[in-house]
């Protein structure tokens, strides 16, 4: 019976909570609430839910709780008026529908999330990285010692390649000095017995003393020699023999002589002998070393070259039939200090190959220039620039400074001298020489060629001078050029082949920088045409 009590009493407190709890919900229509001083406290879906909550067999859905459970409550809510009830479902499915309430919510769920994350994240980061920071450091503290020694090794490096440097130097002032005495004999032709073949052993001493006497016009014997010796291998009947002369004096003497060489048929010539360092210096300090020359033009010169060759005659009379072979090249040509008159007639003076010469005189004792000249030059004599006290030469050495107004007309005019050895050389003292007999051209002209020619010191002191120049009159109006094509060229082959090349041979088998610069460029020209395509360009002039 006890029990029955206690049955009932808790099925009306659930009753009243239930009515409680609907009367502490707000309604969510969009109705207004009823105001608290209505005369009826409670509304009519109130009313409807003690109505519903009377009916309900509360017996069944109490018999285990105190509580309602959720289905009974669910079916309460539903029961509930639409328009003033929802379920929570509905709300909960609504707010997260709600973009805008979304975009608040997020950030501020982030925010906390990562407040609470962070220091988590950090400490695990903290404990993993540790060992290799520590192991970080230490590795740096080693590479920083190691570069103290480093530094300290390139230093030394340094230094012993600098005391390299002064010992090879050193060493090649020793051996080019060694070599004073020494000069090479080039193309020199070999004796062969009647039929053509080489007599051996070649007698080298005999060889250099024929020269030196025969062509050098010297006088000097077997005493004068210290030791000669063939150098490389015998090439169309012709050698290179080295001679190392008792005294640098006679070496020199013959050294100098060697102008008397120009033009001999075996084209001998002779070379200091130098190391093959000073050799490579020359080829690179010489400045006339094109750096993209292309393959040559395949044109000719001689329509559209003028060679001009000048020399202090020192009196032109009795000399004709000497001078008369070393120009008969020359187109146009020039003597000074002719020390001629009016008694000397220009048929006296007349060269076969030239036309009559324009001459400007002043007496027999001294002074004078005159020019001979081709039939094919075309010549017109400006006498409104001559001047009746000057038809000489400079006589101005340009191996030493010049007076400033020398130089100020060279200057003005735009001229450069184009000679850079010794034209005139003293007989009574052989170690006197000087440059009186420059060839001055603007530095537009492009001149081809240029040198000294050896006179016969019985004819005159003076060497002469010669110059050939582009005087650009060839009568074709366009010329074909062929040029390289480097974009097709094979460059691996060429990288090859220059490995290939024994270079220092090249050099050292010459010996003299020009036949050294001739080899190394006909060499690296030969490389280049196997390697690099040509083409054909039409070119106007």
């Amino acid at each position: 019976m006890a029990d029955q009590v206690i049955k009932e009493k808790q099925q009306k407190q659930q009753q009243s909570n239930i009515v409680s709890y609907f009367k502490n919900t707000p309604k969510h229509s969009g109705k207004r609430d009823q105001p608290s001083s209505s005369p009826d406290n409670s509304s009519p879906s109130m009313q409807q839910v003690e109505k519903l909550a009377r009916l309900v067999n509360l017996d069944t859905s109490l018999s285990d709780s105190s509580l309602p459970n959720s289905d009974s409550t669910e079916n309460i809510i539903s029961s509930v008026e639409k328009e003033t009830v929802f379920k929570l479902s509905d709300v909960v499915c609504a707010t997260l529908k709600n973009q805008e309430f979304m975009d608040s919510i997020i950030p501020l769920i982030t925010e906390k999330v990562i407040e609470m994350v962070k220091p988590k994240i950090v400490q695990i980061v903290d404990e993993c990285m540790q060992p290799h920071l520590l192991s970080i450091k230490h590795n740096k503290d080693a590479l920083i010692l190691k570069d103290v020694e480093l530094n300290k090794y390139k230093e030394e490096m340094k230094m012993l390649k600098t005391k390299l440097g002064k010992v090879e130097a050193r060493i090649e002032e020793q051996e080019q000095y060694s070599r004073r005495t020494s000069l090479r004999f080039h193309n020199v032709p070999v004796p062969t017995d009647d039929n053509g073949d080489i007599i051996k052993p070649i007698n080298t001493d005999a060889l250099v003393l024929d020269i030196c006497n025969k062509n050098l016009k010297l006088n000097l014997n077997t005493r004068d020699i210290g030791r000669s010796h063939p150098i490389g291998e015998i090439k169309d009947g012709k050698i290179a023999i080295i001679v190392r002369f008792l005294s640098y004096r006679q070496r020199q003497l013959v050294f100098n002589s060697k102008r008397y060489l120009k033009g001999n048929k075996s084209k001998i010539f002779i070379a200091e002998n130098l190391t093959n360092t000073v050799l490579l210096c020359l080829l690179l300090i010489c400045g006339d070393i094109e750096p993209n020359p292309g393959p040559e033009r395949t044109h000719e010169y001689s329509e559209k070259t003028l060679s001009i060759f000048h020399c202090n005659i020192e009196s032109l009379r009795n000399k004709l039939n000497y001078i008369a072979d070393i120009i008969e090249d020359y187109d146009v040509v020039f003597f000074t200090e002719t020390h001629l008159d009016s008694n000397i007639t220009d048929y006296d003076i007349s060269i076969m190959g030239f036309e009559t010469p324009v001459r400007k005189d002043r007496n027999s004792h001294g002074g004078g220039i005159i020019m001979y000249f081709k039939n094919y030059v075309h010549i017109i004599r400006r006498q409104d620039l001559e001047h009746d006290e000057i038809e000489s030469d400079l006589n101005k050495n340009f191996m030493s400074d010049l007076p400033s107004n020398i130089r100020d007309i060279i200057f003005i005019n735009g001229l450069i001298n184009i000679i850079d050895k010794a034209t005139h050389f003293d007989t009574r003292t052989s170690s006197s020489s000087s440059l009186l007999d420059p060839i001055l051209v603007t530095d537009s002209i492009p001149v081809l060629d240029k040198d000294t020619i050896p006179i016969d010191r019985g004819i005159s002191d003076h060497d002469g001078t010669y110059v050939t120049i582009d005087c650009g009159f060839s009568k074709s109006r366009t010329y074909i050029r062929s040029i390289w094509d480097y974009k097709r060229g094979d460059y691996d082959l060429m990288k090859q082949k220059v490995l290939n090349t024994n270079w220092e041979n090249l050099i050292s088998d010459a010996s003299d920088v020009h036949v050294a610069a001739t080899n190394f460029t006909n060499t690296f020209i030969n490389i280049a045409s196997a390697c690099i395509p040509t083409r054909e360009r039409n070119y106007k002039m």
